[in-house]
């Protein structure tokens, strides 16, 4: 079975749920993604973007925007390449 996501992208939360059989739909986008290697660390950085909205009259229900990373490595655990090192 294949979709065609751009239309279901253009669809409003009222029509997604009568197609779907909801009340609410959780919307979001990742605003950003990446990863850098120093040597014996690597961090790892994800930004995404949500919002819950009413079907029935499209209020926004809750909202949220965060970025965060995480390390990997010398600094906060082992990797193969720390683990050596250490």
């Amino acid at each position: 079975m294949s979709y065609d996501h751009e239309r279901i992208r253009q669809l409003s939360p009222k029509e997604l749920c009568v197609l779907l059989s909801c009340d609410v739909i959780l919307r979001g986008k990742v605003t950003e993604w990446d990863r850098s290697y120093y040597g014996v660390e690597t961090v790892a950085t994800v930004g995404v973007e949500l919002e819950l909205i009413r079907a029935s009259d499209n209020k926004v229900l809750f909202s949220s925007q965060t970025v965060d990373s995480e390390s990997r490595g010398l600094s906060k655990g082992p990797t193969g390449y720390s683990s050596v090192v250490i």
